[in-house]
């Protein structure tokens, strides 16, 4: 399957001026992320934040992590909390100041989701303060090769040790409290590593960033931002890994450049980027209620506080001699694209399918087969729930940023 990232700053009628990146499979759109310029991105940013309330009945907490901008956090693993303030006790308490990252953006009426457990993520690790020990990605099937990866990752820990001039207030206990308590998980790219040094000297950067955000951590105030992730659209780059990357943005091209990430620059001033892959189209797209398949049948897709709905219609199909198998074709077809629209618009949560309805049970478990196949291909997990009762299909996908809504610009 080939990779296209498609990169550009918009600012157009059809929406507000914004960072857009779309990532093409097989010259299909297949993922848009959109970053507008007044919103700011905080996913993955580290922040000294206050305890406002602890509720003890849902077992959670609600922290401040800049002033006005509140988090939930569970109290579930906690253990390792690093906490600011002194304190003779590891349970979380009304007026502590905490380390925190946030894990999900704010999503509708609902506060952003922070955690604890703080992580930073490289090309080839993610160390993982509050969860210890080194584990390896599970894409990774050779048990040699996840032998190979352990051993030299205990090597780079055992090159950790205490600089009392490079830590700052961090002293020596506190260092190896903070070390004993980070762990490491190796990505899937580090299979990919001819020379493990590169492993090792990325081990070795992360751990520097991690006390360094720690250190700055202790002379930090409640409601205090330590840490903010990489600009997003490299975060997009690097969780698409796309085999070609162009951009008409000049600062785009520059920042790419600088980091040795390979990407072309488009320069042709009379079709403009957005017109040659039809950006404005695809905008409209994902903002419209009703999708219209090959077929002649359509989705109409309906959000609501719960869940998201897909109602299948016949639409302007032409129906066939046997009604079950044109039925079925529909239904196929309306599968692929419900699923493409889910990737494409970062629909998530709970999501009922509503196909056309089928009698025969081959045809039904034809249908979940197709539905299941696609969910493989999706990078947010996306569980196939099954067949209601009523012959609704039921989906679960995980949230981490709110559904792409175009926002219309008003200049």
């Amino acid at each position: 399957m080939s990779k296209k990232l498609i990169l550009t700053k918009l600012n157009l009628p059809c929406i507000a001026p914004s960072d857009v990146a779309v990532l093409y499979e097989d010259d299909k759109p297949a993922y848009m992320d959109i970053f507008y310029d007044d919103e700011p991105f905080v996913l993955g940013n580290i922040y000294v934040a206050h305890v406002n309330d602890v509720v003890k009945n849902i077992n959670a907490a609600f922290v401040e992590y800049t002033p006005g901008k509140k988090a939930y956090l569970s109290m579930e693993n906690t253990e390792n909390t690093f906490f600011i303030n002194r304190k003779n006790t590891t349970k979380i308490c009304q007026g502590d100041n905490i380390l925190i990252q946030i894990k999900k953006d704010a999503i509708k009426t609902k506060d952003a989701v922070c955690s604890t457990c703080i992580e930073f993520t490289s090309n080839y690790v993610v160390l993982t303060y509050g969860v210890s020990g080194i584990n390896v990605s599970t894409k990774i099937k050779d048990q040699n090769m996840r032998d190979i990866l352990i051993k030299h990752c205990k090597e780079a820990l055992s090159d950790i040790s205490y600089n009392k001039d490079a830590y700052g207030m961090i002293n020596e206990e506190l260092f190896n409290s903070i070390l004993n308590n980070t762990g490491i998980i190796v990505r899937t790219d580090a299979q990919l590593i001819n020379d493990y040094n590169l492993l090792k000297e990325d081990i070795l950067k992360q751990f520097e960033i991690l006390f360094t955000c720690f250190n700055k951590a202790l002379y930090s105030k409640g409601r205090t931002s330590i840490y903010s992730t990489e600009n997003p659209i490299l975060s997009v780059i690097t969780k698409h890994k796309a085999d070609e990357i162009v951009t008409d943005n000049i600062d785009m091209y520059k920042m790419m450049s600088e980091l040795h990430i390979n990407v072309s620059l488009y320069e042709d001033s009379l079709l403009p980027l957005y017109k040659l892959y039809s950006l404005e189209g695809l905008l409209s797209e994902i903002a419209s209620r009703k999708v219209w398949l090959k077929s002649g049948a359509y989705l109409v897709i309906d959000y609501t506080e719960a869940m998201t709905v897909i109602d299948v219609n016949t639409g302007k199909c032409e129906k066939g001699k046997n009604k079950e198998d044109t039925i079925l074709k529909i239904n196929l077809e309306a599968a692929v694209e419900a699923m493409r629209q889910i990737k494409l618009r970062n629909i998530s949560g709970i999501i009922i399918i509503d196909f056309i309805d089928m009698i025969s049970d081959e045809s039904k478990d034809k249908l979940l087969n197709q539905l299941i196949n696609e969910a493989k291909n999706d990078k947010i997990k996306t569980s196939i729930m099954g067949l209601t009762r009523l012959n609704l299909v039921e989906i679960t996908r995980k949230k981490t940023r709110e559904r792409i809504i175009i926002k219309k610009n008003n200049n």
